[in-house]
């Protein structure tokens, strides 16, 4: 009886919505705000040759000597490269496998640096581009 007496008087003062509940209307979607909610995605970057080097010198997630013992390994890397160049595209080709899996050893060292492992992933390709070419790999080394 008091719900009845209640809609009466909402009703007379204009308070009652088409349906018998008090709940409001759902406000319109805000398309902007929806996206606003969503976390962001990862923000990565393409990484030369010479800013990929600088960043893996200066990153805290590597120890020193972990860094040394991956810089012999690179170098090592860019002299069978350096070989395969002055032998034929064809050997340049066969140095795609330790060059991809150089990278993996280098993303899984930068655990507590997500942000230039996911920027070294972005840059794979362009820097793959760059050490195939053989003027572009002389001109960098």
């Amino acid at each position: 009886m008091k719900k009845n007496m209640l809609l009466k008087i909402f009703a007379a003062a204009g308070l009652v919505f088409a349906s018998s509940s008090f709940a409001a209307p759902p406000l319109p979607v805000n398309p902007g705000l929806v996206d606003a909610l969503r976390p962001a995605a990862p923000r990565t970057e393409e990484l030369s040759i010479s800013a990929l080097e600088d960043r893996l010198r200066e990153t805290k997630a590597i120890p020193p000597l972990q860094k040394l013992a991956l810089k012999s390994e690179i170098d090592d890397f860019l002299g069978r490269l350096r070989e395969a160049h002055a032998t034929g595209p064809r050997e340049v080709a066969e140095m795609r496998e330790p060059y991809e899996k150089l990278l993996v050893k280098i993303r899984g060292l930068l655990k507590k640096d997500p942000q230039l492992a996911r920027d070294i992933a972005a840059s794979r390709e362009t820097i793959w581009a760059v050490l195939a070419d053989r003027t572009q790999f002389a001109s960098a080394y």
